[in-house]
């Protein structure tokens, strides 16, 4: 198969400038696009319809930035206008328009010779097979073959389903035996005492996570505490002890949401020193930002300071138990920023689990909307009015595990992460402040 079959994050500018100078041709496992798909139904449909071909087949790649020279062979690039909107697009409409769902679909962006190229990354499918659902009214059954997509046959169709079984059963066991096994790494993990030296040992994430948030609890007490972080789903495979003046000056100087600077980032640090683990850059009052060599990514400041209630402590009568919206979103979007930084430094692609934490949060108020909205000013001046918002009536916020990929960062890692935050405290999506409908952040 071409490219042996490799994930797209995998393949090299030079394997696709191959495919132009071997004036590679069109067929049962490659498709080639000059240009990106059209933005309307008709787009949509013809995207939905070349994936799913080759998801009821034998999977294959659809290289979107190379011209043919008319017998469908490769004859030269065509730089692709916003990759990343086409790569979001064409997800969207897969992940939207396909049944059942794609679950292995990959999307790469790579530059050649100054050329933006996207390549789709088709595996073959375990639940075949997949339909194609433009709209409401219509549904097909795309295959691929030497000559491109046809619509499957009624013998085709029952061959796949039939064949299917047996196949998604040795998939299904070999899933199990996978998943006994990690249960197992884990189990052994968390019942061995691990001092800090101990956690760079650690292969696998929920291990990880669990002894460090059981040395965060010791270490924060009673006082309330906002923490957002980051961890690769293979820290095993991350080393960053050969980075270590690139990562410092990650963590000196890391990004901002806000391109004039200023404003709820991670706070920069020029103290940031290298210990035993990693990079570490703090101040006295408890906030730090902190780097292991693994990968693992963590941002905490204490939520019962000014930075927390810098709206209220201007007002003629704050309210010092009231979280201010810039604090609570603004660090979780920065941070998505330097987990980017952070993966493409240590030249990791796999995935990364993102969380979210406020901590000894009792009796605090978070607001609806932006501050200086009607709506944040009308919730606010019915704090004391039993139709007024309520303080949170728990200790800890911790939100679910976002997982994104390290080429998809920043992405909506912060909406998902702050989203629920807000619903912990009864919100709605619309009461949510600083995001656009797809989910960026957008402050001014």
């Amino acid at each position: 198969m071409l490219f042996d079959g490799k994930p797209a994050h995998l393949i090299t500018a030079d394997e696709v400038r191959r495919l132009v100078t071997d004036k590679t041709g069109e067929g049962r496992h490659v498709d080639f696009k000059k240009a990106s798909y059209a933005p309307h139904a008709h787009g949509a449909a013809e995207v939905i319809k070349d994936v799913t071909a080759f998801l009821n087949t034998d999977g294959g790649y659809i290289i979107i930035g190379v011209a043919d020279d008319g017998r469908s062979h490769a004859a030269g690039f065509t730089s692709v206008d916003n990759p990343d909107g086409v790569r979001r697009s064409i997800m969207d409409h897969c992940l939207t328009k396909i049944s059942p769902r794609p679950s292995n679909l990959e999307i790469a962006i790579l530059d050649v010779d100054g050329h933006a190229v996207v390549i789709v990354h088709v595996p073959e499918s375990d639940s075949k097979p997949h339909c194609a659902i433009p709209n409401a009214e219509h549904h097909y059954f795309w295959r691929r073959y030497e000559d491109g997509n046809k619509l499957m046959s009624p013998a085709e169709m029952r061959e796949c389903m039939e064949g299917d079984n047996v196949h998604r059963e040795i998939l299904e066991l070999r899933r199990e035996l996978v998943a006994m096994r990690h249960e197992r790494s884990v189990a052994q993990e968390l019942s061995t005492p691990v001092d800090e030296a101990g956690l760079l040992q650690l292969r696998t994430p929920e291990a990880l996570l669990k002894h460090i948030e059981a040395k965060l609890k010791d270490a924060i007490g009673n006082r309330p505490y906002y923490r957002v972080f980051a961890c690769p789903d293979h820290p095993e495979q991350v080393n960053l002890q050969d980075k270590v003046p690139a990562a410092r000056a990650l963590l000196n100087r890391p990004p901002a949401v806000r391109p004039h600077g200023g404003g709820w980032d991670l706070t920069p640090y020029e103290d940031v020193r290298v210990t035993q683990t990693g990079l570490m850059g703090g101040q006295g009052d408890g906030t730090f930002l902190r780097l292991l060599w693994n990968g693992y990514l963590e941002f905490r400041i204490p939520a019962d300071d000014e930075i927390f209630h810098w709206g209220e402590i201007r007002n003629a009568n704050p309210i010092t138990n009231m979280l201010y919206p810039y604090a609570v979103i603004e660090p979780a979007a920065c941070f998505a920023l330097l987990a980017r930084d952070v993966c493409h430094l240590a030249a990791y692609t796999g995935t990364v689990k993102f969380g979210l934490s406020l901590y000894n949060i009792k009796g605090m108020y978070l607001l609806p909307y932006g501050p200086t909205s009607f709506g944040y000013m009308m919730a606010r001046s019915r704090l004391n009015a039993s139709y007024g918002p309520k303080p949170f009536p728990e200790n800890h916020i911790k939100t679910p595990l976002a997982t994104a990929r390290a080429d998809d960062l920043p992405g909506s890692v912060a909406w998902n992460l702050v989203s629920q935050v807000y619903y912990a405290f009864g919100y709605e999506d619309k009461e949510i402040p600083f995001f656009s409908d797809a989910h960026e952040v957008v402050l001014k």
